[in-house]
């Protein structure tokens, strides 16, 4: 790994062309650093002309360092003087890239980080906004970095190194990072996390013509007081709308909150350890979940190693069918959705590499087949989470499965014939860790250390009453020899359910409630018009279960279905009795149809306005 020496002591020494600073600060200032020193100098040039088309503005400074290249058609362009230095510019409306720049600073390797710790100091110290927004503008390799400059490249720890550098001497984070390139993954913001506030990248390849920089300045422009996150949510909505209809390729844009990266790692950190101990027990289910999560190119070809990492948590839950994962899954995904504040994608219905979209929800994680490769063990994601841990035991081992019998019953504690407590007893073959897992409407979770050929019991006393699964785990030297899944149990509690008929008949009657799922049902007389049933809950009537209620009163009968609800300890009904038939109707039903009558009335929105650019062409990716 390469060391950068005296990072800071040079970027002080390098930050030149200060008579340049404006007196007022701007609202932004939008740093582009372009490398087009390989076979993106066309589309390069394109980008430049792009922001060209708006300029910047007193509240919008819009500079770039831009690399050239030596090459000529087609990989390279001749166009614009064909000069191939490095060249810094305060991009002005109308602009060339033959226009006479802030400075011609010579050939430079843009995969060096001193050079982006040159260029982000003098962008914020020349230029200074309230805001600032720093592009990495060319090839991406994942995990790996971005700006490719010959053999060079910035490598993620790299990326991190120069923010560092740029922030001490600057006194300021990024407040949006862009990735113009491919696959800008979980390891990368992870990494620069302490320097930026928003992050905006792609899980995926991109065509190589990138963003639409017109668009995305115009609104800039027309707004200055855009905060981050909404700059960044408009930059990935102008993205998706630019490729729609207009692209080989499925395409993906995210952006995603800083703040919200540490809470995320300990959720993957709990996720992947669970994981890492179900190895080589459910070896098979973590394969075949892999190979049904949607992952992305390289190099614009199908068969890459960034993977939708909500997307497995979901796979991977369906294929193990474990309570315990299931609940750290679903963890992980609200830590992602805290994280994500915009994701949009195209799911081209044809991609010409056969890479869809359809999965994408803003986060990529690198999850080859073989053991990742240094330095991956040495990125801060790896550092402080398991990932890598599970990455480098991921594989198909030969399971090893101990013996458990298990079982679980309700039992009544306190003598009011309602069943309040779970008792479960289990023996396993050998000594360890055994876990209980209880789900329904609370989740529970219990673990003791066993003895070997010795029986536990552990018990659960839940508040809320229903159904719950019972799920119970044997780890061995804290790896998973046995998964033993219980058939559900219940809690119980009373729910009344009364009625009252109108108007109140004289007569006596009776009124019957029938469960529709079970065929179960009870009785119960009308007193002065009015009923009462006390069911239990959730051995006789369960949530979403249908009753036909029949009221019968001298010779006259009404007939009902009602779906009571079961979060409520009691439930009433009004029953209307017509004087002389047998017709049934409910005051509260009646009610219940015009209220979805009128929900029902549609609002037609407004038609949405799009601003199209020419046909992208159909070309490889970043």
């Amino acid at each position: 790994m390469r060391r950068v020496a005296a990072l800071l002591l040079l970027a002080i020494l390098l930050v030149p062309f200060l008579p340049h600073a404006r007196a007022q600060p701007a609202k932004w200032t939008f740093m582009v650093y372009l490398d087009a020193d390989n076979n993106l100098e066309a589309v390069g040039i394109d980008d430049f002309l792009e922001m060209a088309s708006v300029g910047s503005t007193a509240d919008v400074n819009i500079v770039v360092q831009m690399d050239r290249s030596l090459l000529g058609p087609p990989d390279g362009s001749r166009a614009y003087g064909d000069w191939t230095t490095a060249r810094r510019y305060l991009i002005a409306k109308d602009m060339t890239p033959d226009a006479v720049p802030i400075v011609d600073m010579g050939e430079v390797n843009m995969g060096d980080p001193q050079t982006l710790i040159d260029f982000v100091t003098w962008g914020i110290t020349a230029f200074p906004a309230d805001h600032y927004f720093l592009v990495l503008w060319d090839h991406g390799i994942g995990w790996q970095g971005v700006v490719i400059d010959g053999s060079d490249y910035l490598t993620t720890e790299e990326l991190g190194t120069a923010l560092d550098a740029a922030t001490s001497v600057t006194g300021r984070r990024v407040d949006v990072l862009g990735n113009d390139a491919c696959r800008m993954t979980l390891e990368i913001m992870y990494q620069l996390r302490s320097y930026v506030d928003v992050f905006v990248g792609s899980e995926k390849d991109e065509p190589l013509e990138g963003w639409p920089y017109d668009t995305v300045l115009t609104r800039l422009a027309a707004d200055p007081a855009m905060q981050p996150p909404e700059l960044a949510t408009s930059l990935v909505d102008a993205y998706v709308d630019s490729y729609v209809n207009q692209t080989p390729y499925s395409v993906t844009l995210s952006a995603v909150s800083s703040a919200s990266l540490a809470p995320l790692a300990d959720a993957l950190d709990a996720f992947s350890a669970e994981l890492l101990a179900y190895l080589p027990y459910f070896a098979a289910e973590v394969q075949d979940a892999r190979g049904r999560t949607e992952h992305y190119e390289q190099l614009g070809v199908a068969g890459g190693n960034e993977y939708d990492l909500y997307h497995f948590t979901q796979t991977v839950e369906e294929e193990v069918g474990s309570p315990r994962l299931s609940r750290l899954a679903a963890g992980l995904r609200g830590a992602i959705e805290d994280a994500v504040i915009r994701e949009r994608h195209w799911d081209n219905p044809n991609p010409v590499n056969q890479v869809p979209a359809k999965n994408a929800h803003g986060l990529g994680i690198f999850f080859p087949s073989t053991i990742p490769p240094n330095p991956y063990p040495d990125l801060l994601l790896s550092r402080n989470t398991t990932w890598d841990e599970f990455l480098a035991a991921y594989g198909g081992a030969i399971p090893i499965v101990r013996g458990l019998t298990a079982s679980a019953s309700s039992e009544d504690t306190d003598g009011d014939s309602l069943l309040d407590r779970i008792r479960v007893q289990a023996t396993p073959e050998v000594a360890g860790t055994m876990a209980v897992e209880f789900t329904g409407p609370e989740s529970i979770s219990r673990e003791v250390t066993a003895s070997g050929g010795q029986e536990t019991v552990l018990f659960a006393a839940p508040q809320a009453p229903g159904w719950y699964g019972v799920a119970v785990y044997l780890f061995e030297s804290g790896k998973l020899r046995n998964m033993t899944v219980l058939p559900p149990v219940a809690v119980e509690a009373r729910r009344v359910l009364s009625g009252h008929v109108v108007p109140p008949p004289t007569e006596s009657g009776t009124a019957t409630l029938r469960n529709l799922r079970s065929g179960a049902q009870t009785t119960a007389p009308l007193v002065g018009g009015d009923f009462a049933v006390t069911l239990l809950y959730p051995t006789w009537i369960r949530d979403g279960d249908a009753l036909d209620v029949t009221v019968e009163v001298g010779g006259r009968s009404a007939s009902f279905t009602w779906v009571p609800d079961l979060r409520a300890s009691t439930n009433d009904v009004t029953v209307g009795l017509s004087p002389g038939g047998s017709t049934a109707w409910t005051l509260d039903l009646v009610a219940l149809a015009l209220g979805i009558a009128v929900g029902m009335a549609v609002t037609l929105g407004a038609i949405l306005v799009k601003s199209y650019r020419p046909p992208r062409r159909e070309a490889p990716s970043r």
